[in-house]
């Protein structure tokens, strides 16, 4: 039977339809953009505000709708208390319920930009539907629920005028609180569509790295290149890469995600494909240093951006596709690599790995939007001109340093970089190749493509169990993992399918910190500090990656023993996740204790 609540729903439904239809119409094409950016277009005359002084402002019209709801309602942590904050400054009359209005009356409070009253009016009406779809499922909800309750509450209305007082209201008259905050909350959990370009960024480029692994160790046996200079190869692209971080981040902020990204990926290709021109050591050191430069501000940039179209409440997942995309292209390019490198040589390959990178920076200038949002996070403050010119990056790190947090995690990732690179990197391939088990080239990409594969179907998991139960009670428990794996590795003796379960159990356990110290240090710092504290973190794990590969070849010349050496970086990876690990999960336990 046709019911008031049928009729209200539907005039509801119509009224949505046609405002969506008549304001919301499409924005200009941005590649896989979540949201529509702007409300009008470029033919449509401008309607003129009520302030003949205020016009349409250019950077609200550039940002996503996610980016201006949670700039609104200044949101940045979406904990209970932030959410609950915001819904007080916008129930003005509190009534615990958001009208139309209030809703209006916030954006128009929004100090940060002049916005014109088309500009607003627009918002307003996109932010009031969304937050009624929830609205609208619990009515249908009711609707369904048959003539009891309608009956019921026309009863209680009937009694209350009998009674003198004012009818109680039926229908959807606004948004109470825990519907704000459940919509709020979704808005924010939902990954952003652009993750999907930066995944199929870092796919094609895992897959061009991995096409120059097996054609890298021929190129220098043609080249007589000693081991010594080899490593010297190796420390040119890390030592680069570590002292290019922070200049990296500098520049990220100042000129953009989007173009540090496009001019990172020409740099890396134009030095790939002189690897291919090569005649000499010096040739190949000169071109893997400025690889390492392009590296440094790839990750920055790609970083930053990832950051930038995440919260806190979907950090971990929307690091995790591009990391497990550039797993499957990195497990992938080694045979691509083996097939091009038999049948049109070695430097034309290292050509055509420039030329992908070269076509990849041109896509992403042309296709990628930038991911900083315009909109300022607080309002801009009177002394803001004057701390950008006295503060330095120096300061900056040392303010940074001072947090025991960033401090801790620092040393957590930079120490696991350093058991990476030593017992992973350097130390497990002459075990392989050695007397321990003499597999040949192919057996050994097998063992390394397997591990990708594992880090494929790992990642998203793992990053799950980041957003669910936290950063550190995830990647405390996986250093302890992975150092006791390490101290197992003597035990497995010969046995071939012992060691290999010891080491894909620490692959394992490796990809909840491929995201997890990002995740962790991007939620605790703010968005001014966000570039550098990363930069930060990476510098940690560059520092490891280099030291551990030495100092590893140094223990293993030593004790003459390759699994002995592994014992000993995972037995220090233990006592360091002992000191730095326990202390981020004590003091991560005292402020759970806080919040409750």
């Amino acid at each position: 039977m046709w019911s008031p609540l049928h009729t209200r729903r539907l005039a509801c439904t119509l009224s949505r339809t046609l405002r969506l239809t008549r304001l919301c119409r499409p924005a200009p094409p941005i590649f896989f953009s979540p949201f529509v950016a702007s409300h009008t277009t470029s033919t449509e005359k401008p309607i003129t505000p009520t302030d003949s002084t205020v016009v349409a402002d250019p950077k609200w019209a550039e940002t996503s709708f996610s980016a201006r709801v949670f700039s609104t309602l200044q949101l940045s942590e979406f904990s209970e208390q932030e959410l609950q904050a915001a819904f007080d400054r916008a129930d003005v009359n509190h009534d615990d319920i958001l009208d139309k209005e209030e809703l209006r009356g916030l954006i128009q409070n929004v100090k940060s930009h002049q916005l014109s009253q088309q500009q607003i009016d627009d918002f307003t009406d996109c932010l009031w539907d969304y937050e009624m779809e929830g609205v609208d499922a619990q009515t249908q909800q009711a609707a369904n629920g048959g003539e009891h309750n309608q009956n019921q509450k026309q009863k209680q209305n009937q009694n209350q005028n009998q009674n003198g007082n004012a009818p109680a209201a039926t229908g959807v008259i606004g948004i109470t609180e825990p519907q704000f905050k459940e919509r709020t909350r979704a808005l924010a959990s939902a990954l952003d569509p652009r993750v999907k370009s930066i995944a199929a960024m870092f796919a094609f480029s895992g897959i061009s790295i991995g096409v120059i692994m097996p054609v890298m160790p021929q190129l220098v046996e043609q080249l007589s290149i000693s081991s010594s200079q080899y490593g010297m190869i190796v420390g040119a692209f890390a030592a680069t890469k570590m002292v290019c971080n922070i200049p990296a981040a500098s520049l990220v902020d100042k000129f953009g995600r989007k173009n540090i990204l496009t001019g990172s990926m020409i740099i890396i290709g134009v030095s790939l494909a002189g690897i291919g021109a090569a005649t000499q050591f010096q040739d190949i050191a000169m071109c893997r240093a400025c690889t390492g430069i392009g590296v440094a501000g790839f990750m920055t940039a790609a970083t930053m951006y990832l950051t930038d179209i995440s919260t806190p409440l979907n950090r971990a997942r929307t690091l995790a596709p591009p990391m497990t995309a550039f797993s499957a292209g990195a497990a992938i390019g080694p045979a691509i690599g083996g097939i091009m490198a038999d049948s049109v040589g070695i430097p034309l390959t290292f050509f055509f790995v420039g030329a992908s990178f070269g076509c990849l920076s041109m896509a992403n200038q042309m296709f990628m939007p930038e991911s900083r949002s315009p909109l300022p996070s607080s309002p801009p403050s009177k002394k803001t001109a004057e701390t950008e010119t006295e503060t330095s990056v120096i300061h900056l790190w040392r303010k940074l340093l001072q947090d025991d947090r960033i401090l801790n995690m620092t040393i957590l990732n930079g120490g696991y970089w350093f058991v990476l690179a030593g017992s992973q990197m350097t130390l497990m391939p002459l075990m392989l190749v050695g007397e321990q088990f003499h597999l040949s080239a192919s057996s050994i990409g097998g063992v390394f493509a397997a591990a990708s594969i594992v880090s494929v179907v790992c990642t998203p998991l793992a990053a799950k169990l980041l957003d669910s139960i936290g950063q550190i009670k995830a990647v405390v428990p996986a250093c302890f993992a992975i150092g006791a794996c390490m101290v197992a590795v003597p035990m497995a003796d010969h046995e071939l399918v012992t060691f290999l379960a010891l080491f894909y159990a620490w692959t394992t356990a490796g990809t909840l910190l491929a995201a997890g110290p990002t995740a962790y240090v991007s939620n605790i710092t703010s968005a001014e500090d966000r570039g550098q504290a990363l930069a930060m973190l990476r510098t940690g794990g560059d520092v490891g990656m280099l030291s551990g590969a030495v100092m590893s070849g140094v223990m293993a010349g030593m004790l003459s023993s390759e699994p002995y050496a592994i014992l000993l970086n995972g037995a220090g990876f233990v006592v360091l996740t002992g000191f730095s690990g326990m202390r981020l999960w004590l003091r991560d336990k005292d402020m759970s204790v806080r919040e409750k």
